[in-house]
């Protein structure tokens, strides 16, 4: 399938398929329980050892086996549902670890060199995606590596937020002469450790041509090097250098595209997002005769307004 997608072949009707999805019943698997709540978990050994694997797809008390007494729910069989069991076969088409049965702490890394998820981000054929074996694919993969890293992300950029609203505040809108403001550029430092470190470690992971191969890596690098440099300019400076206004003003601006992409982890503000990034893309040559009228404009008001103190 990786070679499929990498030369553009119609994969939709493949995914759409049984092919990837397995359905099984275990005697040594549960058949009913009382929660009907959809679980998807992790299983990296051998498929033909599946059937002896129970406890450690369910380690948790309420998923226990009714022969295990330490622990094991008692079952109300007229709340009881009938369980279903698949296994999602897609994860093998890509990047995995394939644990020994024997000897766990031995694993080895299968298709080391097939990325299935940039393939799938970078094909055109939206209609895959339809597929409800890819739909629990991205889904686990979302729960088990991208949640918690985001929202830790997207915590920290409010962090930031906060802390630049603080400064500005304190700094430009209730200015006391003679009063340091020391105290506010120090914390305003403090917010932006965590993307310089994080954008630090992905270009050393990923190299300098890769990294500056995504257009928008670069507009990361001048939002922190930006914030860095606006924190220097502050304290050695001052405050009304039009130089450090420039660069307070694009930090915003781009601060406002970052919080847009953070929205995105709630599924209501996903729909809004993807229509202002596909608007504002489509009226780009719109926004570019708009600024430039801004633009000339602004220098005709600055004309007309020289030595005029009273206006």
């Amino acid at each position: 399938m990786p070679i499929l997608l990498e030369k553009g072949i119609s994969v939709a009707p493949l995914l759409q398929s049984k092919v990837f999805c397995m359905e099984f019943d275990y005697d040594e698997w549960p058949g009913n329980h009382t929660d009907d709540t959809a679980c998807i978990r992790p299983y990296s050994a051998s498929i033909f050892h599946l059937r002896y694997h129970y406890r450690d797809v369910f380690p948790e008390p309420e998923f226990a086996l009714q022969d295990n007494k330490e622990g094991s729910a008692k079952i109300d069989a007229s709340k009881a549902y009938k369980i279903k069991y698949r296994l999602n076969l897609l994860p093998v088409v890509g990047q995995y670890l394939q644990e020994e049965r024997e000897d766990k702490a031995n694993a080895s890394l299968k298709n080391d060199d097939v990325a299935l998820m940039d393939l799938l981000g970078a094909t055109e054929e939206l209609e895959i995606f339809d597929s409800e074996t890819l739909q629990q694919y991205i889904e686990f993969k979302w729960l088990k590596y991208g949640r918690a890293h985001f929202i830790f992300g997207s915590c920290m950029h409010c962090l930031y937020v906060l802390m630049l609203m603080i400064y500005i505040n304190a700094t430009y809108l209730h200015d006391q002469p003679g009063v340091p403001h020391t105290q506010y550029t120090l914390i305003l430092s403090l917010a932006i450790i965590y993307p310089w470190i994080y954008d630090f470690i992905q270009l050393a992971q990923d190299g300098p041509a890769a990294y500056f191969s995504d257009p928008w890596n670069y507009a990361d690098v001048y939002y922190i090097y930006g914030s860095i440099l606006n924190i220097v300019l502050q304290i050695f400076v001052g405050k009304w250098n039009v130089w450090v206004i420039i660069n307070l003003s694009l930090i915003i601006v781009l601060m406002i595209i970052k919080t847009f992409f953070f929205l995105r982890i709630r599924e209501s503000f996903t729909p809004i997002v993807i229509m202002l990034t596909n608007v504002i893309y489509d009226l780009r040559i719109f926004l570019m005769f708009y600024s430039i009228l801004l633009f000339m404009f602004a220098l005709l008001f600055s004309v007309v307004g020289v030595g005029l103190k009273e206006i």
